[in-house]
């Protein structure tokens, strides 16, 4: 399992009938490469949310998935951590 999840979704228009309705997703270890992926989708449009995975050793396979990062189309960027 990767330690950081990349959760990415432009939704343009109403909700009933988008013009527009993407989801990306990625996961990864390096926590650099996936803020550099979160910054390009964030300035295409996307609101993107970093997840750690958390600790797993507890129990094998677990996650206990935390929001560390969040970036907005704005140029937002919100620190959870």
């Amino acid at each position: 399992m990767s330690a950081y999840h990349l959760h990415a979704r432009l939704h343009e228009g109403p909700l009933g009938r988008p013009v527009r309705n993407e989801l990306q997703m990625h996961n990864t270890d390096d926590l650099a490469e996936v803020e550099l992926t979160a910054k390009a989708l964030a300035s295409d449009g996307f609101t993107v949310w970093i997840y750690d995975h958390g600790h797993g050793d507890v129990c094998a396979g677990a996650s206990d998935y935390r929001l560390i990062l969040l970036f907005t189309p704005d140029g937002q960027r919100v620190d959870y951590r």
